[in-house]
């Protein structure tokens, strides 16, 4: 899986990838 590559494909597992992603390092601003 490419994180680089916007979701489209498949929304469902590469949000889950995504979000778990960002959660382990959480943006602050």
């Amino acid at each position: 899986f490419l994180l680089t590559e916007p979701v489209a494909p498949l929304p469902g597992v590469e949000s889950g990838i995504t979000f778990k992603s960002l959660k382990e390092r959480p943006i602050e601003e």
